[in-house]
């Protein structure tokens, strides 16, 4: 792709719903596509225009895709279709016969950003965050409040049967901080839990004994990947679709306060285990050579 010759444009529609999104794509992107003759098209969702003839990509994140009707229409249109994790490529073929030629397989990419803390600096920051003391932290924005009070009884199991002075840092919107705060009042060990807005939360992931993702959301494995290349071990929710991605570098449970207390416990304890996870998540995240890896999914585009 010759970058003299190449116009990039970025697109930033408001899209609220899918009757919405429709009309966009179809309509306002249809005309678009013909009036500025574009050559690709890259769609952040798996919607695309089902008209205009230009080589569309579009991302398949999640299953959602697969179990609703009348999408065999985008797997035509589509030119390239990029998919993240391999369990969302298998629903894929099974479903759409003819796909399998144009899937462009995301394995988990190094984030060059990304710098592991030496052991002052992760002391510094336990000292501003956690009184000094280790700390799991449960990444909860996207987690319904239910769940993260069951891992708050999680805690309460780990915290009676290790005598420990771990700390428990909770990532969440300013309104659930809120509604927590008052929830935490009669917590036994509410001294030892914190909780830390969103902007707090790539330093205290750097700084983690461990994090816990308990999120069923398909499309939040991103933080997980910094995880990764930066050694921090990881507690995920188990599914098909985290398994198929993360395979043997997390521990893995479902949403269950004695499950989650014996995966602290076990991650706690067993300090070959955690090195075993750590190292294999962090030789699986940094395999992948980022410069190449694009150049060879631009070349597939424009081949």
């Amino acid at each position: 792709m010759n970058d003299t010759t190449t116009k990039h444009v970025a697109l930033t529609p408001i899209i609220s719903n899918s009757i919405s999104a429709s009309i966009w794509y179809q309509l306002s992107l249809n005309s678009f596509l013909k009036k500025n003759k574009v050559d690709v098209f890259v769609s952040n969702s798996h919607y695309c225009n089902l008209k205009h003839h230009s080589r569309q990509i579009i991302h398949i994140s999640n299953d959602d895709f697969v179990r609703k009707s009348n999408r065999r229409q985008y797997i035509k249109a589509a030119y390239r279709i990029i998919v993240s994790n391999e369990y969302i490529k298998q629903l894929l073929v099974e479903k759409f016969s003819e796909v399998e030629s144009k899937i462009i397989s995301i394995p988990l990419l190094p984030n060059e950003q990304i710098s592991s803390l030496n052991f002052t600096q992760k002391e510094e920051v336990k000292t501003v965050l956690s009184d000094g003391k280790d700390f799991y932290l449960l990444m909860a924005e996207d987690v319904d409040e239910h769940k993260i009070i069951i891992t708050l009884k999680a805690f309460s199991f780990f915290k009676k049967w290790q005598q420990s002075s771990m700390n428990l840092l909770i990532v969440a919107d300013d309104k659930k901080i809120i509604s927590l705060s008052q929830q935490l009042e009669t917590y036994k060990y509410k001294t030892d839990v914190k909780l830390i807005s969103a902007d707090k939360k790539d330093v205290a992931c750097a700084a983690a004994y461990g994090c816990i993702f308990i999120s069923e959301k398909q499309q939040s494995d991103y933080k997980m990947s910094d995880c990764m290349q930066m050694q921090i071990p990881m507690i995920v929710h188990d599914s098909a679709y985290f398994k198929t991605q993360f395979q043997d570098t997390v521990l893995y449970a479902k949403t269950d306060e004695k499950e989650l207390s014996q995966k602290m416990i076990l991650l706690y304890k067993d300090e070959t285990l955690r090195n075993e996870i750590t190292n294999a998540a962090y030789q699986k995240i940094i395999q992948t050579d980022l410069k190449d890896f694009t150049t060879r999914v631009l070349n597939s585009i424009v081949e």
